[in-house]
C-alpha cells in the first residue's frame, strides 16, 4: 500500500491542513480536542503498538496510524480515520473503526454514525428492528375513572327541606373542589405522560447507539491492531489519485482532486468505481459524485449504472414510500414515527428535494437510524431521488462551448457578461460598437456566438470568465 503524500493520520499533517479545514478557528474546536497535545515522533514512538488504531505491515515495514492514548487524541484519530476511511483497503479499515469504537467507550467519548457504521460488519451486530424500541408504553393501571360528580346533578337539588338543603349545599362545595383537584391531577399526569414519551423517543435512540458503540471485552481485545497490506492499494487503481484540475475530478478530498474524468476511459472507469464502492463515499459525497459524472457522461452517450443515475436524479422517486416504510418497521412500527414520517412524506411532492433530504437526515438522526444507512435503511439520497431525470443531464442540457486549449463558457456567463457594464465596455474596446449591440440585443446570443471565428470566441470566453475583473 503506498502511503507517501497521503494525510491518513494527524501525523502525516503537520501543518495542520485537513484540521484546520474542518476546524477553521479555536472556538470552533471541540472541547475535548484541546485538552491534550499533539503526540511528538518521540512520544508515538515510546508506544506500544496497541496503543494505536491501525498497525499496517507493508514489505516488511510496520506503518502505526491513529494514536488512542488520551480522549484527545482519540478524538483527533477519529476524525482523520473518517476523512480517510475510503483510502484504506477493506479489512484495514474495520480494524481501525473497531479499535478507534473501543477507544471511544474507553474514554467516554459517543463513537460517531460513521464509525459505527464502519465497524458494524467486523463486530458482527445484527440487525434486530424490533429491539429498536426497548421501551413500552406504560398502562395505568385500574379501572377507569368514574364521572367527575361535578357534571352530574348537585345534591342541593334533591332535597326541599332547607336545612337537609344547605346540608347538601355544603358536600356539592367539597365535592366541587374535589372535582377539580382531581382535573388538575388529570392533566399533571398527561403532562408527565407526554414528557415521559419524549423520553422514550430519546431512550430508544440512545440506547441503540450504546448498543452498537460499545463492544464486549472480548470483542474489543479479538481485535488485532495489526493488518498486512503488502501489495494491497489504498483503493482499487481507477480510483487511485490522480493529477487534474478540480473541474476534471468528482470530489475535492483533503484539499485534493479526486476522481478524474477527463475523457471517456476515466469517466466509465470512475462509473464503475462507484457501482462497487458506493459504500466507501459518505451521502453527500455520493450525490456530488454522481451529480458531475452524469455531467460529464450523458453529452458522450456514456451509459451509467443505475445506481449513479438514481444517485444523480433531480425528480422524487416515485417508490420513495417504501424506503420510508423501511424505517417505520425498522422501528417497529411505532405510532409516533409512522407519524413523523408519515407527515414527513405527505409533503414531499410540494417541498424541495434538497429541503427534503435534511429533513429526512434529521429525523433519523433522531431515531438512531442514521447510523444503519446501508445496512437496511437507504440513506436520505437514495430513499428520495429517482431517475426519472438527473441533476447531470439539467447540467449537459446547458449550452456551452470550450475551445481546444481549455477556454469554455456557458450560457449563464455568456448572459452575465453581456449583462455587466463594466465588461461590456471592455468588449467595446476589442470589438466594433455595432457588433457588441447586436450581441446584446440578439434574441439568441448563443447562436450568434456559434457562428462567430474561434479566435473571436476565445475573446469572449475569456471576457466572461467568473474571476475576470475590469473594474466597476
Amino acid at each position: 500500500m503506498k502511503l507517501a503524500g497521503l494525510m491518513l493520520d494527524v501525523v502525516d499533517d503537520p501543518e495542520g491542513v485537513v484540521f484546520k479545514s474542518r476546524f477553521p478557528t479555536m472556538d470552533s474546536v471541540p472541547p475535548i480536542m484541546k485538552v491534550g497535545k499533539v503526540l511528538s515522533h518521540e512520544e508515538r514512538g515510546g508506544l506500544p503498538d496497541d496503543s494505536f488504531g491501525l498497525v499496517l505491515i507493508d514489505g516488511g515495514q510496520k506503518f502505526r496510524k491513529y494514536a488512542m492514548v488520551d480522549p484527545a487524541n482519540t478524538a483527533v484519530s477519529v476524525m482523520y480515520f473518517l476523512e480517510n476511511r475510503h483510502m484504506f483497503p477493506e479489512e484495514a479499515a474495520k480494524t481501525a473503526a473497531v479499535r478507534l469504537t473501543g477507544a471511544c467507550v474507553q474514554h467516554g467519548i459517543e463513537p460517531p454514525a460513521p464509525l459505527l457504521a464502519t465497524a458494524a460488519e467486523k463486530l458482527a451486530y445484527l440487525w434486530p428492528g424490533s429491539a429498536l424500541r426497548q421501551l413500552t408504553e406504560k398502562k395505568t393501571s385500574g379501572a377507569e375513572c368514574a364521572p367527575s360528580p361535578s357534571a352530574e346533578k348537585a345534591f342541593a337539588e334533591y332535597f326541599i327541606d332547607d336545612d337537609l338543603k344547605q346540608q347538601a349545599a355544603a358536600l356539592d362545595e367539597q365535592d366541587s373542589a374535589l372535582g377539580l383537584q382531581r382535573d388538575e391531577l388529570q392533566l399533571k399526569e398527561d403532562e408527565i405522560r407526554l414528557q415521559g414519551k419524549r423520553l422514550e423517543m430519546q431512550q430508544v435512540s440512545r440506547s441503540r447507539a450504546q448498543q452498537m458503540a460499545q463492544p464486549t471485552p472480548a470483542q474489543t481485545q479479538a481485535v488485532s491492531p495489526y493488518v498486512d497490506t503488502s501489495g494491497q492499494q489504498a483503493a482499487p487503481p481507477e480510483a487511485s489519485i490522480k493529477s487534474a484540475a478540480a473541474k476534471d475530478c468528482l470530489l475535492i478530498i483533503n484539499g485534493t482532486p479526486w476522481g478524474p474524468v477527463r475523457n471517456y476511459q476515466e469517466i466509465e472507469k470512475a462509473a464503475q468505481y462507484f457501482a462497487q464502492w458506493a459504500d466507501r463515499f459518505t451521502p453527500v459525497q455520493r450525490r456530488e459524485y454522481c451529480v458531475k459524472l452524469a455531467a460529464k457522461a450523458h453529452p458522450l452517450g456514456i451509459a451509467l449504472p443505475e445506481l449513479v443515475e438514481k444517485y444523480a436524479g433531480v425528480e422524487l422517486d416515485p417508490y420513495r414510500q417504501a424506503y420510508i416504510d423501511i424505517r417505520v418497521e425498522a422501528l417497529g412500527n411505532d405510532p409516533d414515527a409512522a407519524h413523523m414520517y408519515g407527515s414527513l412524506s405527505k409533503v414531499a411532492h410540494i417541498t424541495d428535494p434538497n429541503v427534503m433530504v435534511e429533513a429526512l437526515e434529521q429525523l433519523d438522526d433522531f431515531y438512531g437510524l442514521s447510523q444503519h444507512y446501508d445496512n437496511g435503511i437507504p440513506d436520505p439520497y437514495f430513499t428520495l431521488f429517482g431517475m426519472s431525470k438527473t441533476a447531470g443531464q439539467q447540467l449537459a442540457d446547458m449550452w456551452r462551448w470550450e475551445s481546444e486549449i481549455g477556454d469554455s463558457i456557458n450560457e449563464n456567463e455568456l448572459a452575465d457578461l453581456l449583462g455587466n457594464s463594466a465588461k461590456i465596455r471592455t468588449m467595446r474596446g476589442q470589438f466594433d460598437d455595432a457588433f457588441v449591440d447586436g450581441l446584446i440585443k440578439a434574441k439568441n446570443p448563443q447562436q450568434v456566438f456559434d457562428s462567430l471565428p474561434d479566435t473571436t470566441k476565445t475573446i469572449i470566453a475569456r471576457l466572461a470568465a467568473p474571476n475576470t475583473s475590469h473594474g466597476n
